[in-house]
């Protein structure tokens, strides 16, 4: 299982990963844009590979992505149903907390 109430740094572990992963592609294609200076014919298809090649990277981390997310939707709902009195105790706490907190404002 991928997320539990013990355990949330496999979760954790995958956000960094893929927020330093899309940090270092959209740097890899800043670089690449902002070469300053003018390509010559003969460079186009090695750019072009290039960009093909980050915009494959960037895919690969969408699809991951995903599939992670949908691994943890599912690993949440199997919590709930699993101990459905802890759930319906955090989510009464949490509405009582919001509840406050609005009705502080007025």
């Amino acid at each position: 299982m991928l997320f539990t109430s013990r355990n949330h740094h496999p979760i954790t572990r995958i956000q960094g990963k893929t927020i330093a992963e899309l940090q270092a592609l959209i740097d890899d294609m800043e670089s690449l844009l902002k070469s300053g200076r003018q390509y010559a014919a003969e460079e186009v298809p090695e750019i072009r590979a290039r960009l093909g090649s980050l915009l494959d990277t960037g895919k690969g981390i969408l699809d991951r992505t995903q599939r992670q997310s949908r691994a943890a939707a599912r690993a949440s709902g199997e919590y709930v149903v699993e101990h459905p009195w802890q759930t319906a105790l955090v989510t009464g706490i949490a509405c009582g907390l919001v509840a406050f907190l609005v009705m502080r404002r007025h």
